[in-house]
Formats: C-alpha cells, structure tokens, sequence
C-alpha cells in the first residue's frame, strides 16, 4: 500500500522520535481523513517486534485490525476484548510482528495476564490520561522497561486542561486538515457565521474552570433553546442548506432533542443520538443516516469523534467553542469525500457550516482554523519535520502553528479577545447569517478583521501589510457592497479607493495591489514581524489613540490598528462621497 506524502513523512517523525535513545514515547496529531490507522499500520511495520494497540471503542477495534492486516499481510493479529481474551504468538521465523489489539476496559480489569510487548500504540491517545490507561501503560513498561509508546490524536487538548506530557515525551508530527483539503483527500468548507443577536449572547458565556475551560453549555442552553430561536435556525438551514445530509450539534442532551423535535415538525427527517440512548437504537438512528432514510442527525458530544459518514455534507454549529480542537472535530464530520465505490452517483464537492455561536469569527475564520492559508506552502518537496517552536510553559518543542500544547497543557491566548459585552435580548428576527471569508487562503499577505465602531467584531473590515504599503477593504452596514482602500506606507498622500464590488473582487484588488508595491517573501505571512510582540513606541501610541493592545497581540497587528485608526477620518469621507453614508463599518 503506498502512502500518501504526509502520511510517509509522518511515518518517518515518529520512527525517528521512537528510535532516539531517551525519547521513550512519542505522539503523532493526525485529523478526521487523515489515515491514522494506516500510519499506525506501517509504523508497526517498520518498527517490527510485538506491538500492542490500545483503543476504548468495541467497534473500532475489527475495523482497524482489517486495515492493519491489509497493511502487514502474515503478520498474526488477535483481539483482547470482553468476548476474546488473547494475546498474538510472536514467532520470528514467520514474521518480524505480531499484534493484539486490545480494549482498555477489558485489559485493564486483566493485568496479571498481560504478556510482554515492545510497542504500545495508543488510539484516540487523548483519553490516555484516564486511570485504567494510565495503569495499562504502567502494567507494559513494567514488564519491558525497553517499551516504546506511540500515540495518535485529532483532539489532543484535554478538556480538563490535562497535558499529554505524563506520557508522551514529544509530537511527532502534526497534519493539518488544511493540508489534505489542498491535496484533495477531503472536500472543501464553505461557511455561514450567524451577523447580529445569537453569537454575541453567546460569546458572553462564562467559562468553566476559573475561565481555563469552555463555555459553560448549560448556560449556552439556557440562552438558545427556546422553540422560535431553533426554529429560526432549521428555515436559514432549509434556505442554505436543505437538500444536504446534515449533523447537528447542540449544548444539552435536552437541547438536542429539542432541536431534533423541531426539525420533525418541519417535515425532515431526522435523528437524535447521544450518550443516554440504548446503543441499539443509536447504532440503528446512524444506519438509518448512512442509508439516506435520515436526513439530519442532531447530536450533544456524542459523535464528535469517530464518526465518519461520507453522505455529510453539512455541519450545523449549535454550540460554541473556545478550543481551535473542538471545531476541527466537529466540523471535520463533514469533510470526507465520498467514495465512488460505496456511493455509486453520488457527488460531494464541498461542505457547508452553518455557525451559529460566533466561533468561528472569534477564532479569526475558517482559513486559520483549519490552516487553509498554508496548505499549499506546507508540503515540502521531500519529506522533513514541521516548523516548531518551544511551549511558553514547558518549553516542548510543539507545532509552530499549535495554540495549546499537548504537553503541559498551556493554552494561548485567544487571538480576540472573549470579552462578556454587554447583552441584547435574542429575537428570532436578529439571528442572520453572513458569508466568513475563505478567500484569503490563496493571499500571502495576513489580513485580520477589524471590529466596528461599538467594538464588536462583524468581519466587515479588514487590513492587511506588506511593510511598505498597506490595505483595507470595508463594507457600510447593511449594504453588502465592498470597497478597497490602499496607501502607499512611506508617503502622507492620503488612501485610494481601489474598487468597488463584492468582497472578491475587493479582496483580488487589495491584494494584488499589496503585492505590487511590497515583498510578500519579505513583509507577508512568515515576515519576522508577525511573530514579534508589539515596541513600547507601539503601545505608547495605541495607549495615546486609545487603542487597546492584548497581551498576545503582535507587532504586524498593533501596527495595522494604528494604521487603520490613522486612516479612518479619510476612508469614511471618501466613503461618503461614494455612497452618500458617514462610512459605518470602517473601524476606529
């Protein structure tokens, strides 16, 4: 089986970590389409001896033993489960491996019988922290103190901010979905972010944990299940997206339910699947979904990971999310390409995300979420290591592009600011939704969203640099029409209006415009500046502008602030002039 390019350059990580004398365990981050199994497969191979595949899913376990033997043919495989409680013979006249793959519930409750082993591979390795993993990983390095450990995570960011790095010593590699939609092996989203009301009630939700967790689902519920709102919610998707199979997911069990209920009066099909239901009926409600005789599949928590239907081709958003992990998940449900072979007929050319808790946009949008500005750029001509860099805390070393460490668990700052402003009473009439912006991933310049005049972020301004000049591209409230302003950064002429039209044309303007007056090589995405923390000459003047600096802000950001605030007084005349408004939507 030949592998995909990132696939064999992960291999060749974590065969490298896994062999460098004092690094005993390794973990290797991998999303929704990626082929961990496959990985996991022919890091086996490679590595040889008696390997031991650890998972917490029943069902999982005959699905990834099928691809592991397609992989290592003759190899001999045995399951350790509740019904089959046996370890693989190792015999190296036959072959250099043998493997048992195993549930942890069951192998935990039977570590007096456990047999030697040379590799533990851990799936889903963000549940590794648990006590009965903890003790079988424990039970392993006891009977072999020369154990290696490899682990495979979509979500390595544990909820209760526990770091991985009780067990794993290093990350590998981290694959970025951003990478296999460029390389075609998953479709690419296309999103919707709710405008006014819902979002901002929404981002206002306390954080769990002394504000270290997520929002507090509760009382997201409390605010957005309530029968006119989720109404609201199921006719904009009928109008955007109704004729797609779709997944749902919701704050509460009761929620999803609720919404799941409303969905039924409205004449579609659909299901509830959560971790209350018998596993009879939820294992019948997702066959019924991948038959098509369910058209929506309405969740809470309960199909966030593992679960895999090519038909999804929609993904509804009912529950915000502080964690770039979290979204991933959920959103990669639809993302997988459809299979020909399963789905005679059937064409999947994107998938469409309806957001409606603001997530998105206050994670700076769906190209820096899912890592689409870099795709391209990202797979080197031959195989090497990810650009890293080390963990504010624990020093790791850790992806460049990673916003929590999977180590210590330290989690960067949100690069905007979750701020609990002041709230407005939710009308069904106020939930809209508005385009989010996935053009920039072709742009080599970093344009960032500028919030409006009262301070809230609407993604309806937007600047970006290239060191010696810069532009904005803005639209006036409620008028949909897109204008580009650019300027020379050296000279005191004032702004000039570049076009007028919709946000891309605008965009190709601004950028093209930036490209021909600056370097993006030099001044754009990799440029020194876009990691560097802002100069007391910057904050001095965004303190004297009345510009408030956060502290993970960086010197291209506050300089684009400064920039936009010095240019604002021209742009809203020159708007004004055009259209006849005083320029609402240029931000100050």
């Amino acid at each position: 089986m030949q592998l995909r390019p990132y696939q064999d350059r992960a291999v060749g990580a974590v065969l490298e970590r896994l062999r460098k004398e004092g690094d005993r365990s390794t973990l290797l981050v991998a999303p929704t389409g990626a082929g961990k199994t496959i990985m996991m497969a022919e890091v086996a191979k490679r590595y040889g001896g008696r390997v031991l595949i650890l998972q917490h899913r029943e069902e999982l376990v005959a699905q990834n033993r099928a691809k592991f033997v397609a992989v290592n043919r003759g190899a001999p495989t045995t399951l350790y489960t509740a019904a089959e409680k046996r370890f693989a013979p190792h015999l190296p006249e036959h072959s250099t491996l043998s493997a048992t793959f195993a549930m942890v519930p069951t192998l935990s409750r039977n570590l007096a019988r456990m047999q030697p082993v040379d590799l533990v591979m851990v799936d889903e390795s963000h549940h590794a922290m648990a006590s009965t993993w903890r003790a079988t990983l424990d039970r392993a390095l006891e009977l072999n103190p020369a154990l290696r450990v490899f682990g495979v995570t979509a979500t390595p960011n544990r909820a209760d901010k526990q770091g991985l790095g009780a067990i794993f010593d290093s990350v590998a590699d981290s694959i970025e979905i951003g990478e296999l939609i460029a390389g075609g092996y998953l479709v690419r989203p296309t999103a919707l972010t709710a405008e006014i009301g819902l979002e901002q009630q929404i981002r206002g939700v306390k954080r769990v944990a002394n504000g270290k967790g997520d929002f507090d689902l509760a009382e997201v519920a409390r605010l957005i299940d309530h029968e006119p709102i989720t109404q609201r919610v199921v006719d904009l998707w009928r109008e955007n997206a109704g004729d797609r199979q779709t997944i749902v997911f919701c704050a509460t069990v009761a929620h999803a339910r609720h919404v799941a209920e409303i969905y039924q009066r409205s004449g579609v099909t659909t299901g509830v699947v959560t971790g209350e239901d018998d596993p009879a009926v939820r294992a019948q409600t997702l066959r019924d979904v991948a038959a098509g005789r369910v058209q929506v599949v309405v969740n809470c928590m309960a199909l966030t990971e593992g679960y895999d239907d090519q038909l999804i081709s929609c993904v509804v958003l009912l529950r915000p999310s502080c964690f770039e992990s979290t979204l991933v998940q959920m959103i990669g449900r639809g993302l997988r390409c459809v299979d020909p072979a399963l789905h005679p007929g059937v064409i999947k050319e994107d998938c469409q995300i309806l957001d409606f808790g603001g997530s998105l946009a206050a994670l700076n949008g769906l190209s820096q979420i899912l890592r689409l500005d870099g795709a391209k750029e990202k797979a080197p001509k031959e195989p090497g290591p990810p650009p890293m860099k080390p963990c504010k805390q624990c020093r790791a070393a850790i992806p460049l592009l990673a916003r929590e460490c999977v180590l210590c668990g330290y989690v960067y700052p949100p690069r905007v600011e979750e701020t609990a402003e002041q709230r407005t009473l939710i009308t069904p009439e106020s939930i809209t939704l508005r385009p989010l912006n996935v053009l920039l991933s072709a742009t080599k310049f970093a344009w960032i969203d500028l919030p409006d005049r009262d301070g809230k972020q609407r993604g309806r301004t937007k600047i970006a640099s290239c060191g010696k000049a810069w532009a904005i591209v803005t639209t006036p409230r409620e008028s949909g029409v897109w204008h580009a302003f650019g300027a020379e950064a050296e000279t005191s002429r004032s702004p000039r209006h570049l076009v007028t039209g919709n946000l891309e044309l605008a965009m190709n303007m601004a950028d093209a415009f930036l490209g021909q007056q600056g370097d993006p090589g030099k001044y754009g995405r990799g440029s020194w500046y876009m990691k560097q923390s802002p100069s007391q000459a910057q904050r001095e003047l965004a303190a004297k502008r009345q510009i408030r600096v956060r502290e993970s802000a960086t010197m291209y950001e506050v300089a684009c602030w400064l920039t936009a605030g010095l240019n604002r007084a021209s742009i809203a005349a020159m708007l004004r002039d055009f259209a006849g408004s005083l320029g609402e939507g240029v931000a100050a």
